[in-house]
């Protein structure tokens, strides 16, 4: 052999050595998961989550195509799309009547190729699961199933629609045109995927759902947030009624409605919301839902409503047809609220007492008086009371740890049309039945303003629910971790 030779069979094969040298980022992702899941703590699990899902995304990243295609780690259940190109590897962690799905996906959203890592609560105490693949109405899902117990425990509905959800709901890393182009495949797969918005849904939480207590209506909604600071809804609302299943798809046309407390809509021209409850009602003999929700934020204000939808002609739904709201001089068809975006507001339905309970509205400084962006809670209460007629505001109401939210009933004969925060002018009042008050904790501030602080110069009384009383702005299923403090 020719010293010529020799050098071109070196220079061929030293590049060879040099990538097998390289540590395969898979092999890294599988100890790093075996690591994980080997933890006999569960404090410490979800302690780690965090970093493990980060670290985890990253190596799959590095990971070239025909890698994660060939990938088969021991103790995982490897599960292939049927339609689309995506696949999840999957593991299961059982300790101490704790259980727990880990997985990892990978599939092309838009553009460009995502890998993800998710972990999934399943309710069911130690035993031994099956992960399989789940298909059904055109989507591709798993199914964790109790092997003993034969009992389907966790179902994740779709694995590319989940985790073009986490794209859509992310608030950093994302471009706006990314988030759009993931929503649109999002509704492209779900928009009728009917048995999947009717379902559980545990394995999209991503999604906020709630459902009405006659079981009639369920809302599914989330929040886009923008680069500029602004955002936009979206969702579906499934209506069961005598002609079956009905699903409309909600769409935000929130800039060009410029009366919203006078508005009549539909889900075409929706006023978007994530809706955290729904609250069933009678009025002039028909059944309507109040809905709680929050309309995400901007650079300056964030936005809470309460809407009400009925089912209207032809069995389409109706938002605010009826005038529900009372006030001395008008009635209005839904109810909305804006303040700053440094304080929280919070809103309830208490159900012994039939009153929707909010935290009033005030501004930090006189001389702010209308300027929603300087506007937060001054730890005292309004209320809308549940009336033959619709929903009555109540001024001041008393709320006691004791008795919940008692009605005014001295508001029949003294309470002026002045239901806007900046008009309403209040004086101190007893506590109900005798019985002290329970402060809330002083939490909200803006600078060196403070909401609370403005309470103890003012003469309103301060009562308060207990953090563990169940706000209903804790929704069921995702609590939309990409919006700001609500």
């Amino acid at each position: 052999m020719t010293l010529r030779t020799l050098c071109a069979a070196m220079a061929m094969t030293l590049p060879l050595l040099a990538a097998s040298a390289q540590p395969d980022p898979l092999d890294d992702v599988e100890l790093m998961t075996a690591t994980f899941i080997s933890q006999p703590d569960i404090h410490s699990l979800s302690y780690d989550e965090a970093a493990w899902r980060s670290a985890v995304e990253r190596h799959m990243a590095a990971a070239s195509d025909s890698a994660l295609k060939a990938w088969r780690p021991s103790g995982m259940t490897r599960i292939d799309a049927t339609n689309d190109d995506a696949t999840a590897w999957c593991a299961t962690w059982s300790r101490k009547g704790k259980s727990r799905l880990v997985w990892m996906a990978t599939s092309r959203i838009g553009q460009r190729r995502e890998t993800m890592a998710f972990v999934d609560e399943i309710a069911g105490a130690d035993s031994v699961f099956a992960v399989r693949h789940a298909p059904g109405g055109g989507l591709d899902g798993i199914s964790v199933t109790d092997t003993l117990g034969r009992k389907t425990l966790l179902t994740v509905a779709d694995i590319v629609s989940r985790m073009a959800l986490r794209v859509v709901t992310s608030s950093v890393d994302r471009s706006d045109g990314e988030k759009d182009e993931a929503e649109a495949l999002v509704v492209k797969r779900l928009d009728k995927a009917t048995a999947t918005l009717t379902g559980e849904l545990g394995g999209l939480p991503e999604l906020t759902v709630c459902d009405s207590p006659d079981e009639v209506l369920r809302s599914i909604t989330y929040i886009v947030a923008y680069s500029d600071f602004t955002s936009r809804c979206g969702g579906w609302m499934i209506l069961k009624n005598k002609r079956g299943v009905h699903v409309e798809r909600l769409i935000d046309k929130t800039p060009s409605i410029k009366q919203p407390e006078l508005a009549v809509l539909n889900s075409k021209s929706w006023y978007g919301a994530l809706y955290t409850g729904i609250i069933q009602f009678r009025q002039d003999r028909k059944n309507y839902y109040a809905l709680l929700g929050y309309k995400g934020a901007n650079s300056t204000t964030k936005t809470r409503v309460i809407d009400v939808v009925c089912e209207g002609n032809g069995g389409r739904l109706t938002f605010g047809q009826a005038r529900a709201f009372i006030h001395p001089k008008q009635r209005l068809r839904r109810r909305v609220f804006n303040y700053s975006i440094n304080a929280s507001m919070t809103m309830r339905y208490d159900a012994k007492a039939e009153m929707i309970v909010f935290d009033h509205l005030e501004a930090n400084s006189r001389i702010m008086t209308g300027k929603a962006e300087y506007y937060g809670p001054d730890l005292s209460y309004d209320a809308y009371l549940l009336t033959d007629d619709g929903w009555k505001f109540q001024s001041d109401v008393q709320v006691t740890k004791e008795k919940g939210a008692q009605p005014n009933k001295e508001d029949e004969v003294t309470i002026a049309d002045n239901y806007e925060p900046q008009n309403q002018s209040r004086q101190p009042r007893a506590s109900a039945g005798g019985s002290s008050p329970v402060s809330r904790p002083a939490r909200r501030s803006s600078g060196s303003d403070s909401w609370s602080g403005r309470s103890r110069q003012s003469n309103r009384r301060s009562g308060g629910y207990s953090q563990g009383n169940s706000w209903l702005d804790k929704g069921k299923g995702n609590s939309a971790p990409n919006v700001r403090s609500r």
